[in-house]
């Protein structure tokens, strides 16, 4: 099942015992396009805190309802992992460290600020983040091609992606700028 990451933001996240708040970003390693975290607002409930639920604590199979469903308990989500690990305590925090550390964990909204730079000019700009959360992986990304008239979206494979240059917030393929254009065009009835 295909999700839009902007669609999931906010979305209610459901551990087995109750709501412990909602998506704000969803996590990948850029060398392989898997999902890693959902980073969760814990809202009223740890207030100010933000904590990181592993993308294989997610409750298979997703029925599409109305929260993303985890394996977790209450509890087991308070004494996990935060967005600010430094002395790691468990395997998930040593693991989260360790792609902090290589600077290969990134956010969807991080990447939905760059620009996709194709062999000859820029081609457009990242504007969604199509994923199979099941699957654990990106599989498509929406790219905004016309920004004021036309406004045509195309889909873009990840495996098309050569690298992304965090610096110059740019998504570099080695497709021509004419190739992405001619992507499949995305319509807007994936939630």
């Amino acid at each position: 099942m295909i999700k839009s990451t902007k669609a999931l933001q906010g979305m209610s996240v459901v551990a087995n015992d109750g709501t412990i708040g909602c998506i704000h970003d969803v996590l990948f390693d850029d060398r392989n396009w898997e999902i890693s975290y959902f980073a969760v607002d814990t809202e009223r409930w740890l207030p100010g805190r933000r904590v990181l639920i592993a993308a294989r604590a997610l409750h298979r199979p997703w029925k599409d309802c109305a929260g993303l469903p985890v394996d977790l308990t209450r509890k087991q989500v308070k004494i996990g992992p935060g967005i600010n690990v430094s002395k790691p305590s468990s395997p998930d925090a040593a693991e989260l460290a360790g792609l902090m550390k290589s600077g290969h964990l990134h956010g969807s909204r991080e990447l939905m600020k760059c620009g996709v730079q194709a062999t000859d000019a820029r081609a457009g700009k990242v504007e969604d983040i199509l994923i199979d959360p099941e699957a654990g992986r990106i599989r498509f990304f929406v790219i905004e091609l016309g920004r004021w008239i036309s406004r045509k979206q195309v889909l873009l494979l990840p495996e098309c992606i050569d690298r992304v240059d965090w610096a110059t917030s740019s998504v570099i393929t080695s497709r021509s700028q004419r190739s992405v254009k001619c992507c499949p065009d995305y319509q807007i009835s994936i939630p």
